[in-house]
């Protein structure tokens, strides 16, 4: 049986997903619980088998899998999702896996697989940062379209105009933001820091370096579990966090796929 799950039900399941584990399904049962939809599949006798997010609002179509029984069955969830939320045909989603579901579902998912491996890496401990830097400032409502801007240049594209709740940092020369950073969560139960980029013209000064210390010793004030996560092919920016501290905690790996074509759009 396949069927949205209640307010009770994804209660009930925050006290059985690891954040370690099933961080990006975590932050869909919390702090992005508004924005997005579960459906579960379930036994024959009443067993919940496993469970598919969908998030609204991003700029591309995201979802984020619990997989709880070898029995589970995600096709018929991306199928029930895609056409209760009314998603293209043929259009592209992603997941972000973790080594050992990938293997678990990837006899699931037939159409045009691509992985793109990424890592978690946490920061320990705030004390072993650099001091503050005077450079880096908070940015206020008034830089909302100077960061938008950014973003869009920077090609961040898990960025959404919503995160700007959240503290932003920058760097600005000349009156110009030539660097910016900020979070895709921000909360009690874990800070992923995300859309940090510096202009081409201003990289090599080491703005970036700023930046993320600044935004992990602001996440540290707040709660302990500090995190962001980076593409293994970006070289230059493992080694920045590294230098700062940050050491890596799990692989994982952006999968995307092509959603089935419904028969009733075929």
């Amino acid at each position: 049986m396949l069927r949205s799950l209640t307010t009770s039900e994804l209660d009930a399941l925050l006290g059985h997903v690891s954040k370690d584990e099933h961080f990006l399904y975590f932050t869909y049962l919390t702090t992005r619980r508004s924005r997005s939809v579960h459906y579960g599949h379930f036994s024959e006798e009443g067993e919940l088998l496993g469970v598919l997010a969908y998030l609204r609002g991003m700029p591309f179509h995201a979802f984020s899998v619990l997989p709880l029984s070898d029995r589970f069955a995600m096709e018929p969830l991306v199928k029930r999702i895609q056409a209760d939320a009314m998603l293209p045909s043929g259009a592209e989603g992603s997941f972000i896996l973790s080594e050992e579901v990938r293997r678990r579902l990837e006899p699931q998912l037939h159409s045009n697989i691509h992985y793109r491996p990424l890592m978690t890496m946490m920061h320990p401990d705030p004390r072993s940062l650099p001091t503050a830097n005077g450079q880096v400032v908070p940015l206020k409502p008034e830089h909302k379209e100077s960061i938008v801007g950014r973003m869009r240049e920077f090609q961040s594209i898990a960025f959404t105009e919503e995160e700007l709740q959240y503290p932003c940092v920058g760097i600005f020369e000349d009156n110009e933001l030539v660097a910016v950073g900020g979070y895709h969560v921000y909360s009690a139960e874990a800070a992923e820091l995300g859309n940090i980029g510096t202009i081409a013209s201003r990289r090599g000064r080491g703005y970036g370096a700023k930046i993320t210390a600044e935004l992990a010793r602001t996440a540290a004030r707040l709660t302990s579990y500090v995190l962001l996560e980076v593409f293994n092919d970006n070289e230059p920016a493992i080694r920045l966090y590294r230098s700062l501290g940050f050491e890596q905690v799990n692989q994982l790996y952006m999968t995307s796929f092509r959603l089935p074509v419904l028969a009733e759009r075929a």
